[in-house]
């Protein structure tokens, strides 16, 4: 009985001094991960400000499939949430401020314990956007106790959040790849005025090349108050895939002729002509195959290209109010013959 005795209140004193010991640990814990993503800081913002995406990207989703999300009306912004049930417990995450494209903050909750601050930080750069997930908060009595068990909470979500901004970076970089090549058929291109420049390079800078030529048309175009009526366009005069090497000219539609003074820009006139019409939804990099396939539909249709005359490339939207590229639309026109 002494021996019991003896034992019980041996145990009596674990337990109590195992209680003060827990009660007065620090639980307050900041767990951070981050990681380059070649992608815009934009592009990434929308994905992870609305809920309904995370279950494409969610760490824990991927590790316990008895997670089921349940999603209300306002999944996105400020307000926005949702919430969740499995057999390891439910919880809830709530988005309670945004910086448009640089920040998101978020509240989670998860069983009894207290809540946890989310913080999402996206710093861009020339080629990428740093993408910083942290968490932070204050733990209870027995969340202390159940982490010490487990060997700490960042031992265990740290390795979480770094797998959740891999697979984040696996669906971004995927999505952003999306394109879509349609055949429209023949059609007849409308002509009209324009203003141009014309340069010359190799095909790898002419990208770059371009952009130049766009911004100089356009800055004249408003230093000279002149009317632009339609998307920019470019016309290829010459492409030599053996020498690597490019003619272009890169223009702007204007509503009437305009009489330049400025010797590295002029003014042109597309005569309307036949062409065989090919629309890209995607990166320019998907141009060549668009180009190809149009090229190769247009001879199974049985007309004949046109070489008198020069290829044209109309750019629907500006890539500058258009982050992701598999919202880049192009419409390709190719001359063909008057039968």
């Amino acid at each position: 009985m002494k021996f019991l005795k003896y034992f019980l209140l041996l145990f009596s004193a674990i337990i109590i001094f195992g209680s003060i010991y827990i009660a007065v640990k620090d639980g307050s814990y900041e767990i951070k991960q981050s990681r380059f993503i070649n992608a815009p800081a934009s592009v990434l913002f929308e994905n992870v400000n609305d809920f309904k995406n995370w279950p494409e990207w969610n760490p824990w989703m991927e590790v316990d499939p008895t997670i089921k999300p349940i999603f209300p009306s306002k999944t996105v912004g400020v307000n926005g949430a949702y919430s969740w049930t499995s057999k390891n417990g439910d919880g809830s995450m709530k988005t309670i401020s945004t910086n448009l494209n640089k920040e998101i903050i978020q509240e989670l909750t998860y069983g009894t314990g207290n809540p946890s601050i989310i913080n999402w930080v996206f710093n861009s750069s020339k080629d990428s956007t740093e993408v910083v997930w942290s968490m932070k908060g204050e733990s209870s009595f027995g969340e202390k106790l159940y982490w010490l068990t487990q060997g700490g909470i960042e031992k265990n979500v740290a390795p979480m959040l770094s797998r959740g901004l891999e697979l984040l970076d696996t669906v971004i970089t995927k999505d952003i790849k999306k394109y879509s090549i349609t055949i429209n058929g023949e059609t007849e291109h409308g002509g009209g005025f324009y203003l141009y420049n014309t340069s010359s390079s190799s095909i790898q800078i002419m990208n770059t090349k371009m952009g130049d030529m766009f911004t100089a048309l356009y800055k004249y175009a408003e230093k000279n108050s002149i009317n632009i009526a339609g998307a920019p366009f470019a016309l290829y005069h010459k492409f030599d895939m053996e020498n690597n090497s490019v003619i272009f000219s890169c223009a702007i539609p204007t509503s009437s002729k305009v009489i330049s003074t400025d010797g590295n820009i002029l003014t042109g006139q597309l005569i309307p002509f036949k062409s065989y019409k090919v629309t890209l939804n995607g990166d320019y990099s998907n141009l060549q195959e668009a180009w190809t396939k149009g090229m190769e539909e247009l001879q199974n249709k049985g007309f004949t290209y046109d070489q008198s005359q020069v290829g044209l490339e109309s750019y629907i939207t500006d890539p500058e109010k258009t982050p992701n590229p598999k919202n880049l639309i192009t419409e390709i026109f190719i001359p063909i013959k008057q039968e």
